[in-house]
């Protein structure tokens, strides 16, 4: 009753649903539905099964008479010839036939017959009187005609589409959860236990899905799970509400302060609630991977064609595609399990976590943990190598810093190697907490890596934890924590990648259409010959209809895109969301961050100016003035690394600044001092170990020797500084960094002495926000000061101080006011050497250019122009009032003023580049409304930006100007610009100042950029190479000397074993030799991470090299900045831009060619397969396994097409039904249609009826087994070689022209559709498929011509009757091939005349050099064969490795 009154309302309960999930709709079973579909089957199987019981015998029936009827017109026939038949024993020389199959029969007649026929010898009477003969032509009826059980043609086919149509429903509800949704169940607007939901995913998200709904034990609530994440359900009315199953995140900071730990009850309630704090997936068996794989829909489908071709007796080659099928799902499940495994070891490991429950503090595995918890993290105190392998410095969950302070290295969710410091919250804050706002400097993130801790023991009300760690709120766990985020998008984001599926839909409706017309017509005349029964053309026609749906359709995309991320991962370049790879061709628009990104992250202290001084000009930042160096000294929020030796890392502005100071500061204590002495003896020791890693006398160790003379000195002189200095920064309170507020501001102690201290408020921002917060103090010359700081492209930061008398944790406000100006300090950032070439080379493939950045506008303007973002002489930033707008002049002292205007605004923009910041773009869009963001492609700087105005700037443009943008930057304010972008590509920070130097690219402008950029990559590639080789002399070397250590390390081991008394025999000397061998690994790996430090490719100085933990830092696993962008580059360099719209356009263009060739390519092998089954002939197997064997090398290497090295202005056609490929294909298939048709007449022609119908009855008896071949039954190998290698065959010349003619054409269609250049390596450059083309050429000419007779007979190829006959078949050939490449042509040049006037220009500046490559590689292939079959194997193996040797000794040379 209740699904019939849901069936009658047909209303929908409305649903709201979180962001992450898309549509949501509930449902309920409906049983009316089922019931309806069960009695439909039921109703369609009673019809089905009714007729063919009925008809059961039918055929055979039929097909008996029509014999008898045969045999009395024979005999009628015989009557009339006054001649005597005799009885022949030989059955080959039978003469009559006797029934429809064309069977003989032989029978003896020793009496005469008159002219009537009458006599003792009619056919009637031998049927019922010779029981003799009855029973040999009894026996001859069961073999050639139907089973006696087969019922009629239209029962079978009836009882075959039901079955069918089950099975695949079924299928289909497995499939698509959104059929099933429809199918079984019906929508409701009650929520009931036992109900279900239905969710469909955003794009990329994984497939959609139906979860059940099941009440909550503990809250009693609806949930249901989805993508391993559980959700409430609640009904509000006549709307249904869902929410992740989480706790309150945003609950006031001091409520999360005073919580005192979880109770027992809670723990098994919450327990209920939110489960184990687990991320691991558990990855199914190979088996049930296997299993899942067989039963998607493409291996379905060809298991369907595959049993279609078994009916046709096909049994061969249905066992080679059950066999091919499985083994390529077999590889695909272990991919798939093997992928499961990497994205488990993500995950973190479980460890003993302190919690306090119970008000006492007790040891729990992370597992455990459960939101409310209170736990306390430390450091762990092992050595580095055993740390990062039991994890037990990863951040477990999502927790609130309650007490004490942690260094935590976010580089899994910001990309940013740079360690961010953690404060415990104020106690008493009253404002809801903001994870991922204004409270991310007191929140841990799980999947972060624990850096530091210090411990505060006042902070909160309860006892101070054993480990002496920091304290903290649980707030998330599992998958609802922000690594399990992560995850679950790396998961579910890799779904299969299509390509345009509604045009894929039309053109396989037109496929089907030509398909379904052919089957017709086949079927048609063959009912109007009769040599074939029904149901053998119901087999062919549903043949020819599948036929025309390739196989390989669904994963040609998969495989264009497979192949580009295995070459963007050569490049550096790592990518977590496969389905943008495609998006990253149709670019059109490329936004680039300044600092980290176009520059290096790494500012150069470039000067100051003092406050007092006299001068406004920059002096060294060592003469800086007192309070200057205090400010810069205190004001900042450095730490230590994790490297053991209390590196200072962070903001590189800060590490710049107090370096350029030469102040040194201890993390520990928060404490800066004059002298920054420990500092320069750690480069002093690094270069002494680099030192040992060279001999004396070569050219490193001299450069090395000279440089360390330098460094002793400068640590020397800052040693003395150091100790004749007493002041001293200590910092006590830290207001961090605001990238809204633009300052950072702390309270210090600042000491002179014992009798000299003072507390200061020490601020510092940028000029213009620090300006509004001066007294007094501010001079007239600040604007203009910084301004010309910043027109030079310098970074410039205000300072400012007061003193302070007040708490020692007041609010900000109180802090940042009344402050007194203490001068300037300016940076520089180093262009990396290949930026301005990539910016060039973007430029001319047209790609519009923009930067936006957070830095000020005249800094960002100058670092545009000398990348080449903005190229003109002028420059205007737009200037937003209340009531007006206005364009003024950048830069110059004459400030030229234009009204805002639309319709001018493209005048404007040729007269000079335009700017903007954030604030005036934001308040010129309320003054002029949305039409603004309409014109934001005009703009080539937005300075000033915050992460939410750099993502509302690419939204405008997706919006309003459908571009497709493609984000570069790094760094925590580029994330939701990397996540809005179409395309967002990470780059590492940590890099330092590598990849600069005094030699950056400066190209000629009459040399094209990406010329300047790949010449600039095939040095790195050769320094690389040396490098590579040098580490490994190096590694070699220090393997030597450890091995020659490994003795002493013995005999020293086996001594302290007998001090301790432990055993020294056999066992003792097994263990003592297993210590050492440790001892030796560990050795190794400490070697190989000092020698790794050698040869940075990128590192144009020694200091870039050594003395540095930057370098370090760089240690991140493969996809950690993946929660930030799509794409990641470990390199230092924007260059994996290029690589990316490379690879795209590359990608795009081979998936829109693949499915351009299977479109004709089942359109050939449809139209031959009607053409061989209309006149009753067969495919060999051998043939058509041989021929799939070399069209799949083709195909394959086809789809490893490679971009060019030039990007070119005109993009590659996209759509599949652009009149330039549209028309093209349908040309090219009335051409291949009409050599075909031409070979099939050629071929029936010459063979005649009576050839053809020996063909047809030679099949006959082949299916019939009366075709006989020998074989030893006590050989296997014989035994099997006669069961699945020589099945019957009669060569034949229909046979062979249309399987020549077909091979050709499929060929033809390769090589016509290839077009690479300007965008991927044309047909002479991919020499794999060339060769395949070029030998499948080869080879129809080889057959044709009979070279091999043995090769012909053994592929059941017939030979050609005469010379003129097999020239007419080699002209079809020619004529599919060079016909349609004419065609194909002519229809580019009418409908796409640009790119066709492209193509002609790629094809003149082809050089024989450029060919050579091709016909070198020839000369391998067939030399490679002949020497392996002429040359003794143990030869050609001493010969490889005697040349990797002599190669091996040529590279380090």
């Amino acid at each position: 009753s209740y699904s019939f009154c849901t069936l009658l309302d047909i209303r929908k309960m409305e649903v709201d649903q979180p962001p992450s999930l898309g549509r949501c709709t509930i449902h309920v079973v409906d049983s009316t539905k089922r019931m309806a579909l069960v009695g439909l089957l039921v109703l369609l199987y009673a019809v089905a099964l009714q007729w063919s019981w009925s008809t059961m015998g039918d055929p055979y029936s039929d097909a008996v008479e029509e014999a008898r009827r045969v045999h009395d017109n024979f005999m009628k026939e015989e009557a009339r010839k006054p001649k005597k038949v005799e009885w022949v024993e030989d059955e080959e020389d039978d003469l009559h036939d006797i029934d429809s199959e064309d069977h003989h029969r032989k029978w003896e007649d020793t009496e005469d017959v008159n002219e009537d026929g009458a006599g003792s010898g009619s056919g009637d009477e031998l049927l019922s009187d010779d029981n003799e003969m009855n029973t040999t032509m009894e026996a001859k009826l069961k073999k050639a005609l139907p089973s006696e059980t087969l019922p009629s043609a239209g029962a079978a086919a009836m009882l075959f589409i039901i079955i069918s149509c089950n099975v695949f429903f079924f299928l289909l509800c497995h499939w698509y959860p959104p059929f099933l949704a429809a199918a079984l169940f019906s929508p409701t607007t009650k929520l009931i236990v036992g109900g279900s939901i239905l969710v469909r995913t955003l794009a990329h998200h994984g497939k959609p899905g139906m979860s059940t709904l099941f009440k909550n034990q503990v809250t009693g609530e609806l949930t249901f799970e989805f993508q391993r994440r559980n959700y409430i359900i609640k009904q509000e009315g006549s709307k249904a509400i869902v929410t992740p199953v989480s706790p309150s995140i945003s609950e006031p900071l001091s409520s999360y302060a005073k919580s005192k730990g979880l109770k027992s009850d809670d723990v098994a309630k919450k327990f209920k609630i939110y489960g184990e704090n687990r991320l691991s997936i558990i990855p199914p068996t190979l088996f049930t991977m296997w299993r899942q794989q067989l039963i998607s829909p493409i291996p379905v489908f060809q298991f369907f064609s595959s049993i279609l071709w078994m009916l046709d007796e096909y049994w061969q080659y249905t066992f080679f595609t059950f066999f091919t099928i499985m083994l390529l799902e077999f590889g695909t499940a272990f991919q798939r399990l093997r992928t499961l495994g990497q994205l488990t070891k993500m995950s973190m490991k479980p460890y003993p976590v302190m919690s306090f429950r119970d008000g006492k503090w007790t040891e729990l595995s992370t597992l455990q943990l459960l939101p409310g918890d209170i736990i306390s993290l430390a450091v762990s105190k092992q050595d580095k190598e055993s740390k990062s392998k039991d994890g037990n410095d990863v951040v477990p969950c999502d927790c609130l810093l309650l007490s004490g302070s942690a260094i935590v290295n976010e580089a899994s969710l910001t990309g940013e190697s740079i360690p961010a410091m953690k404060d415990a919250i104020p106690a008493s804050e009253t404002k809801a907490l903001e994870m991922e706002g204004a409270h991310r400097i007191h929140t841990l993130f799980s999947g972060t890596t624990l850096v530091d801790n210090k411990q505060d023991t006042t902070s909160v009300g309860i006892p101070s934890p054993p480990n002496h760690g920091v304290v903290c709120y649980v707030l998330r766990t599992g998958f609802g924590s922000s690594q399990g985020s992560l995850m679950q998008m790396i998961e579910f984001s890799t779904e299969g990648v299509a390509g345009d599926s509604r045009e894929t839909f039309w053109a396989l409706l037109f496929l089907l259409a030509f398909a379904v017309m052919s089957a017709i017509y086949v079927f048609q005349k063959g009912l109007e010959k009769g040599d074939r029964t029904t149901h053998e053309l119901l087999v062919k026609s549903v043949l020819i209809i599948t036929s025309v749906v390739p196989r390989q359709l669904p994963m040609q995309m998969a495989l264009a895109v497979n192949t580009a991320l295995m070459a963007l991962v050569k490049a550096g370049v790592m990518c977590t969301e496969p389905f943008r790879v495609p998006l990253a061709g149709k670019i059109t628009h490329a936004l680039f961050d300044k600092t980290g990104t176009l520059t290096t992250d790494t500012l150069v202290p470039a000067g100051v100016v003092n406050a007092d001084g006299k001068q406004h000009d920059l002096i060294a930042v060592n003469q800086a003035s007192e309070k200057a160096s205090i400010i810069l000294a205190g004001c900042h929020s450095l730490v230590s690394s994790s490297d053991g030796e209390n590196t200072i890392v962070g903001d590189p502005i800060e590490v710049a600044a107090i370096r350029g100071i030469e102040w040194r500061y201890d993390p520990k204590k928060q404490t800066a001092t004059r002298g920054s002495w420990e500092e320069k003896e750690k480069i002093v020791n690094n270069i002494e170990r680099q030192l040992k890693a060279y001999k004396q006398g070569t050219k490193r160790h001299k450069e090395l020797s000279a440089d360390l003379e330098v460094k002793k000195k400068e640590a020397k002189a800052a040693k003395e500084i150091a100790d004749s200095s007493k002041l001293s920064v200590h910092i006590k309170h830290r207001f961090h960094f605001s990238s809204k507020l633009q300052r950072m501001s702390v309270i210090a102690e600042v000491s002179n002495g014992p009798r000299s201290t003072q507390q200061l408020c020490l601020v510092k921002g940028s000029p213009e926000a620090l300006s509004k917060l001066l007294n007094d103090s501010k001079p007239e010359w600040f604007t203009s000061c910084y301004t010309k700081l910043m027109e030079k492209g310098m970074r410039v930061l205000a300072l400012g101080y007061k003193p302070w008398d007040g708490p020692g944790k007041p609010e900000r406000d109180q802090v940042e006011n009344n402050l007194t100006f203490a001068g300037f300090i300016a940076f520089s950032c180093r262009i990396r050497n290949d930026t301005t070439a990539v910016i060039r080379s973007l430029r001319e493939s047209d790609h519009s250019l923009a930067m936006v950045t957070g830095d000020g506008l005249l800094t960002a303007l100058h670092v545009a122009k000398e990348v080449g973002i903005a190229t003109q002489q002028n420059s205007f930033t737009l200037e937003a009032g209340s009531n007006a707008v206005e364009w003024v002049q950048a830069t110059g002292d004459d400030k030229e003023k234009v009204p805002f205007n639309f319709d001018k605004l493209e005048e404007l923009n040729k007269r000079g580049d335009l700017l903007t910041t954030e604030d005036n773009l934001m308040q010129a869009a309320e003054v002029l409304g949305d039409e603004l963001w309409k014109v934001c492609s005009y703009f080539r700087v937005f300075a000033r930006m915050s992460p939410n105005g750099k993502a509302k700037v690419i939204r405008s443009l997706q919006e309003h100007q459908s571009a497709h943008v493609l984000m570069c930057g790094d760094g925590s304010n580029d994330v939701g610009a990397l996540k809005q972008a179409d395309v967002g590509l990470a780059l590492l920070s940590g890099y330092g100042n590598a990849n600069t130097g005094d030699e950056a690219d400066k190209t000629e402008d009459d040399v094209p950029a990406e010329v300047a950029l790949n010449k600039h990559q095939k040095e790195m590639d050769t320094k690389a190479a040396k490098a590579t080789a040098e580490k490994r002399e190096l590694m070699k070397q220090k393997q030597q000397e450890l091995s020659q250590k490994q003795k002493q390390w013995l005999e020293e081991e086996v001594a302290a074993r007998e001090r301790r008394g432990e055993d020294t025999g056999v066992f003792g000397q097994m263990a003592a030799m297993k210590v050492v061998l440790k001892r030796f690994q560990e050795e190794m790996k400490q070697e190989e991470r000092e020698v790794s430090k050698v040869g940075n490719v990128y590192a144009p100085t020694m200091d870039d090299v050594l003395g540095s933990a930057e370098m370090d830092s760089l240690m991140i696993r493969p996809g950690d900045a993946s929660v930030a962008a799509s794409f990641t580059s470990r390199l230092p360099t924007i260059k994996s831009t290029v690589d990316l719209i490379r690879q795209g356009r590359c990608t795009l263009l081979s998936a829109l060619q693949q499915q351009q060739i299977m479109m004709l390519e089942s359109l050939i092998q449809a139209f031959t397969l009607s053409a061989l089954s209309l006149e009753g002939a067969r495919q060999s197997e051998r043939q058509m396994m041989a021929s799939g064997w070399l069209l799949s090398i083709a195909t394959l290497s086809f789809s490893y097409a490679t971009p060019v090295d030039r990007m070119h202005p005109e993009r590659p056609l996209r759509s599949l039904f652009h009149p330039a490929i549209f028309m093209s294909m349908a040309g090219q298939a009335l051409i291949h249609i009409g050599c075909m048709y031409r070979a099939v007449t050629m071929a029936t022609d010459f063979m005649g009826t009576e050839e053809l119908a020996a063909v047809v009855e030679f099949h006959r008896k082949a299916r019939l087994n009366e075709v006989e071949e020998e074989a030893d039954p006590d050989d296997p190998l014989a035994f099997f070689t006669n069961t699945f290698w020589s099945t019957p065959f009669k060569p034949n010349l229909l046979n062979t022209v249309v399987f020549l003619v077909e091979t050709a054409q499929i060929v033809a269609v390769l090589f016509v559709n290839y077009k690479g250049r300007p965008w991927m390596k044309g047909l002479s450059e991919n020499h794999a498929l060339f060769l395949s083309l070029f030998i499948t050429f080869a080879g129809i000419a080889y057959i044709a011509w009979g070279f091999s007779p043995e090769l012909n007979a053994m592929l059941h190829f017939a030979a050609f009757p005469d010379d003129a006959f097999r020239w007419e078949t080699i002209g079809l050939v020619a004529l599919s091939t060079f016909g349609t490449f004419v065609w194909d042509r002519i229809a580019t040049a009418i409908f796409a005349p640009r790119i066709f006037k492209i193509m002609v220009q790629e094809a003149l500046a082809t050089k024989p050099s450029d060919i050579l490559p091709i016909f070198t590689t020839l000369f391998k292939v067939v030399g490679g064969f002949i020497v392996v079959s002429a040359v003794n194997p143990i030869i050609l193996i001493g010969g490889y490795f005697l040349y990797k040797k002599m190669n091996a000794k040529e590279l380090g040379d």
